[in-house]
């Protein structure tokens, strides 16, 4: 072969291997699954608290349904902490909020405890519910306290009747929370406990209904008080429901400090007045508002 058609022959073997070469590879068997998997990770299904978010951010309206005594129904004020907190939770999150006020004046932790679990109506209002409160207690509490200011608590320390309570407390609420948290879960709707306060620190510390106790009414009550509120702590932190410290609010925080000093009280000197719904519904809203916000 002559040197020009050598010359020519590599010039056409080179070209034709720039040619090929990009080629080389393309008769590869395409991965498997399981490759592909390995490659590029499925994306991660979204948490119950994503979705939540996701479905309240999409509503227009959100259900709010309150349960409790004459707290809730806003008895002695102008406008109850229900529908101020609704108000408040309202302007924060830019949401309507639809309240159905299922309190009852007078309704003990027993009677909150049946109509949850017997009343069809209040299941399913819980079932639909966004937002839920609950405030029980205070009645249980105000009938022994009466009990033992009038010697008729039983025992013989006249204090029978404020154990009991107590003890048939405890019981009736972990009832009423096991109930709400079946029917609504805390993960996918605001649900918000209370405690609550002694609306009576500067009338009791200046009586000794019972001679024998040693103490002043205010520091027999204030022990078994203290038990109730501790209580609702432990259970609702227990299920993940946040609980707004009204009795520190009230009573400050070695609950010795009168609540109508601080303009709470309506002239029942029970109840709250504006002043003290407002001081509830702020202690709600400090709870912020997950997991739909």
């Amino acid at each position: 072969m002559g040197l020009k058609k050598f010359v020519n022959h590599l010039r056409w073997t080179l070209l034709v291997l720039l040619v090929l070469a990009p080629l080389v590879g393309c008769g590869e068997e395409p991965a498997t699954e399981e490759e592909s998997a390995m490659q590029e990770p499925a994306p991660e299904e979204p948490t119950i608290e994503a979705q939540t978010k996701a479905a309240a951010a999409a509503n227009s309206s959100l259900s709010y349904v309150a349960l409790g005594d004459s707290l809730a129904t806003g008895y002695g004020a102008t406008e109850g902490y229900v529908y101020r907190y609704a108000d408040l939770l309202s302007v924060d999150t830019g949401t309507t909020i639809d309240v159905r006020n299922l309190g009852v004046n007078g309704l003990t932790s027993e009677r909150l405890r049946t109509e949850i679990e017997d009343n069809n109506a209040v299941r399913n209002a819980i079932r639909q519910a966004e937002i839920v409160t609950i405030n029980i207690g205070a009645n249980d509490l105000l009938r022994a306290r009466w009990s033992y200011r009038t010697g008729g608590c039983g025992g013989a320390d006249n204090q029978d009747c404020l154990r009991q309570t107590v003890s048939n407390f405890q019981a009736n609420w972990d009832a009423v929370l096991t109930d709400v948290a079946g029917l609504r879960s805390p993960d996918a709707a605001i649900i918000r406990t209370t405690d609550f306060y002694n609306p009576s620190v500067d009338t009791d510390r200046a009586t000794g209904s019972w001679p024998d106790a040693g103490a002043n009414d205010f520091e027999v009550f204030k022990r078994y008080l203290e038990q109730v509120n501790s209580h609702i702590a432990e259970s609702s932190d227990a299920y993940g429901i946040p609980h707004a410290r009204v009795y520190e609010a009230f009573n400050g925080p070695n609950g010795d400090e009168d609540p109508s000093t601080k303009g709470y009280m309506s002239p029942d000197v029970i109840h709250p007045n504006d002043s003290g719904h407002a001081a509830i519904a702020r202690e709600l809203r400090g709870l912020a508002y997950e997991p739909l916000y």
